[in-house]
């Protein structure tokens, strides 16, 4: 299921060793990490033309980040929304 998700058609599927099959999932996994950074630069964008000060990194982690994540706490998320009211 996972395969037809990304692509990847049943008989090409099954043509494939595991390795194969790993590097293709990563080379996907990958093209998705770059959307979602392409939509964090985009986002950082926008926040930033309305005042704020907002590094792209500080919106959202992405999976290949690999420092350990810390939720943003209530007042954080209103002094982002503050910012972005200006």
């Amino acid at each position: 299921m996972q395969s037809a998700r990304a692509g990847l058609k049943p008989k090409d599927f099954w043509e494939m060793d595991i390795r194969e099959w790993s590097n293709y999932m990563e080379g996907v996994q990958l093209k998705q990490e770059d959307r979602w950074r392409h939509t964090r630069e985009i986002m950082a964008a926008i926040y930033n033309t309305a005042g704020a000060n907002i590094k792209a990194e500080d919106l959202f982690q992405l999976p290949s980040e690999k420092t350990e994540f810390k939720p943003t706490t209530l007042e954080e998320r209103i002094k982002i929304a503050m910012n972005y009211k200006r």
